[in-house]
């Protein structure tokens, strides 16, 4: 059953107490880089936690844990003399640092997008957005089940020693922290949607209002021009030397009245 489990990289993040261990799956994020259009690279990692063992397997080559085994070959802090338990902490930090990596990379390019969004509606910026939203709600997925299981760690008695308790409770707290700045960053980037359509939308509208004044200043034009252009042999001042500059200067009156008018109206 458990080797199941640790083999169906699908299921969401879980915690089962066996007859003398416990089984803890999570999902961590490994290589993931804000200018990146791909999905984050998201893997599972798998813990069965004893009383004087802990033993992980990973589903990838990324390796977060790589600092921690430094510190344990080293013997540098107290990994090695604060029990299984304290071990199960310090890799659950690990994997929640590297989210707490990732927020902060999103974060920032959020803050970019928040100064390149006002009046821009390129098209790469709405991609862009769209990218970090996506980063946010994969961040949120693997984040949000890990907020039970580290309330079941925390009452699992039998397993996490009094003192090592407040660890896990820091770690839950964390978790919780994520979640918020994740939701808070969420409702950013929806403001920053609307605002980049609403840039669009206002873009749309100055172009047909040009266009609409351009068609306007064209109708009496394109009337005037149709009337002298009509296949009539006797028409006023069509054997008129001057009737050429003449109908040019009423058309030029006219173009010159009604920018005054669009003028007056503030339609320009």
């Amino acid at each position: 059953m458990i080797m199941e489990d640790m083999l169906d990289t699908r299921q969401r993040p879980k915690l089962e107490e066996m007859e003398d261990y416990l089984f803890f799956t999570l999902k961590s994020i490994t290589n993931a880089r804000v200018d990146d259009d791909d999905e984050m690279n998201i893997e599972q990692i798998n813990f069965i936690v004893g009383k004087n063992y802990v033993v992980s397997l990973q589903e990838k080559k990324a390796d977060i844990f790589e600092e921690l085994r430094k510190r344990i070959r080293k013997n540098s802090g107290v990994v090695r003399s604060k029990g299984s338990d304290y071990l199960l902490f310090s890799l659950l930090d690990s994997v929640i640092d590297q989210y707490y990596y990732v927020l902060d990379q999103v974060i920032g390019r959020i803050e970019q997008l928040e100064e390149e969004v006002l009046g821009n509606y390129d098209r790469d910026v709405l991609i862009d957005i769209e990218t970090q939203r996506k980063k946010l709600n994969n961040l949120m997925r693997v984040i949000n089940p890990l907020k039970d299981a580290a309330f079941s760690l925390e009452i699992r008695q039998k397993y996490i020693q009094k003192k090592n308790m407040k660890y896990f409770h820091d770690l839950k707290d964390n978790v919780q922290n994520i979640i918020e700045q994740v939701e808070f960053n969420r409702n950013i980037i929806d403001g920053l949607s609307n605002l980049y359509f609403s840039n669009l939308s206002q873009n749309s509208n100055e172009i047909f209002r040009v266009l609409t004044i351009i068609s306007s200043i064209f109708i009496p034009i394109s009337f005037i021009a149709g009337v002298f252009g009509m296949n009539f042999d006797k028409m006023y001042g069509l054997s008129d030397p001057d009737g050429f500059a003449i109908t040019l200067t009423v058309m030029a009156l006219i173009v010159v009245s009604m920018l005054i008018f669009f003028k007056r109206k503030n339609w320009l």
